[in-house]
């Protein structure tokens, strides 16, 4: 009996630091009150008000809870050490990115047997300004717990679709987790998730720890986690119009390729988490001027622009990153001579475009770009139609129905439509596009879809124990898929306005299916409850225009 005793303080107290402000101080003066942004309703008021009872969770100052608000990682931190009622630390230079005067240096050196971070090239880094995520807070939970952690409950993560996105050293953690019941996925469209990258929010840490209390026990006695490691080294020259990319990386087990990575702000850039510029499968790249960039915080390298570029290889199931160089590009590139003169000639069901010969000194090939409302069209900025790589080939066609990759054009050249077309040439120091004519193409415009033809006619139905979203064909031209939308309190919910439960970019599907507890973007709520009333539509993005459909109202089986 004592021993139980121990354990449910011993909870409460971690309950209770799950709820920190900057610098780790709390406010006192809410304990045990109502929150004006809690509601019975809502899906985490148990959780929330239960820890509220015992006078452990405070509030804000104007009197309000904030269950949408993220928790820091470096608030991950003084959580831990205040659950575990650990001996404060004092300030060291374990993380090169936490200075020593640092107000949360001592919180986090004192934690880190039970939270994550990354290794480069022998530095340790932590990210304190980062969110802590689902796979950090089951590290946490299973090191306090005890559970163990081995090879042999693998096999749970492999009904979740997304579990190639648990980072690799963290993969027995987030298996015990699941398999000790401790954190639970998502089913979404009849698919379970488990979102091991997802923001972690005051209420989800709430009702997270509040299994710890259902299990009633706890032990905190583990071993440091194991940090990610990476220890092989990137090198750089600078060349015409970019720079070259050369690592040596020797391992024994199989490596499928390089993401070259970089970032203008984050000194330690990975994939996934800051994009990528190329994979490549050998141990060198290039990158020039006006490459384009996937996702991270830019879009294009310019000259004159200084990154941070690190090489994450894929190793297995595993990703390894290298040391991080500090890269300024070059000047951009000398266009004499190699700006191309585009001429175009009628054909039947379209054009023959013919351009000038230019320098070919490092050329690389012509794209053929076009756009219908960007009146100096070039790539990468606007996509392209054909690329060209046989130099001697100074022409191309464009008719009634090419393809076109990315940019304004949905469903490539149309009958009528007037086009801006240039021809871009992609020399190994930058990209030089020529002028610029105005085209329409042959034939009759066709007449655009009216308002009704492209607006959703939403039903809701109760299927078992879920809600089964469907919708008409409506017209395809421009479309980029639907939001699948809920509100508890607009009667007329659209997106973006209020938020969605579900993106859908495959236009054949007309169907989305909503169980008890699957998680909202947005919005005014978080997740679908059981008896809740919920008013559903469905909202068509198109290019230029976002159409809402009807609205079903609906209350959520159990």
């Amino acid at each position: 009996m004592l021993k139980r005793v121990i354990s449910m303080l011993l909870i409460l107290v971690l309950m209770a630091s799950t709820f920190v402000y900057a610098e780790g101080e709390e406010n006192t003066e809410n304990q045990g009150k109502v929150f004006s942004d809690v509601n019975e309703g809502d899906w985490f008021y148990t959780a929330v008000m239960t820890m509220s009872e015992y006078g452990i969770i405070s509030g804000y100052p104007d009197g309000t809870f904030k269950p949408n608000n993220p928790v820091l990682r470096e608030e991950f931190a003084v959580m831990m050490v205040k659950a575990l009622k650990l001996d404060i630390k004092e300030p060291s230079n374990t993380f090169i990115d936490v200075a020593e005067g640092y107000w949360a240096n001592k919180w986090i050196e004192t934690a880190m047997p039970y939270l994550t971070g990354w290794s480069r090239n022998g530095d340790v880094v932590f990210k304190p300004q980062d969110h802590a995520v689902r796979e950090d807070m089951a590290v946490a939970l299973v090191k306090a717990l005890n559970k163990p952690l081995d090879d042999s409950m693998s096999y749970v993560l492999d009904s979740f679709e997304d579990k190639n996105e648990i980072s690799s050293n963290l993969r027995n953690h987030m298996a015990s987790a699941v398999y000790n019941n401790l954190m639970s996925g998502y089913e979404i469209d009849g698919l379970k998730y488990l979102k091991p990258m997802d923001t972690l929010t005051r209420a989800q840490a709430a009702a997270l720890l509040m299994s710890v209390i259902k299990e009633e026990k706890i032990v905190f006695d583990d071993e440091k986690i194991v940090l990610s490691e990476g220890e092989f080294n990137l090198d750089y020259t600078t060349i015409d119009g970019g720079v070259s990319l050369t690592w040596d990386y020797e391992t024994e087990q199989t490596v499928s390729g390089y993401k070259v990575v970089a970032s203008k702000s984050d000194i330690t850039p990975v994939y996934p988490e800051n994009g990528y510029a190329k994979y490549v499968q050998t141990k060198e790249a290039k990158i020039y001027n006006y490459d384009s960039y996937n996702s991270g915080d830019f879009l294009k390298f310019e000259p004159g622009e200084t990154y941070y570029i690190s090489i994450t290889a894929l190793v297995s199931d595993d990703k390894v990153s290298s040391n991080t160089i500090e890269v300024t590009m070059p000047a951009a590139v000398n266009e004499e001579g190699m700006e191309a003169v585009l001429t175009a000639t009628a054909i039947d069901d379209g054009f023959k475009l013919n351009w000038s010969e230019i320098n070919m000194s490092g050329l690389q090939g012509y794209k053929v770009v076009a756009s219908r409302s960007d009146s100096t069209p070039m790539y990468p900025d606007n996509g392209y139609a054909k690329w060209i790589t046989d130099l001697s080939n100074r022409s191309a066609e464009i008719k009634v129905g090419t393809y076109y990759s990315s940019g304004d054009m949905e469903g490539g050249f149309k009958a009528g439509e007037t086009y801006y077309v240039a021809i871009t040439a992609v020399y190994n120091s930058g990209k030089v596009s020529s002028n610029v004519i105005q085209l329409t193409m042959p034939g009759e415009l066709e007449e655009p879809a009216t308002v009704a033809e492209k607006t959703p006619v939403v039903n809701v139905v109760v299927v078992d124990n879920h809600l089964e979203v469907t919708w008409n064909n409506i017209s395809t031209d421009g479309l980029q898929g639907y939001k699948v939308v809920a509100s508890k309190s607009d009667d007329s919910p659209k997106y973006p306005e209020n938020g969605y439960a579900y993106w859908i970019t495959n236009l054949s599907t007309h169907k989305a299916e909503i169980y008890p507890y699957t998680q909202y973007n947005g919005g005014d709520f978080e997740r679908f409850i059981s008896g809740e009333t919920y008013h559903i539509s469905v909202t068509a993005v198109y290019s230029d225009q976002k159409i809402a459909g009807n609205t079903v109202t609906v209350v959520m089986p159990n």
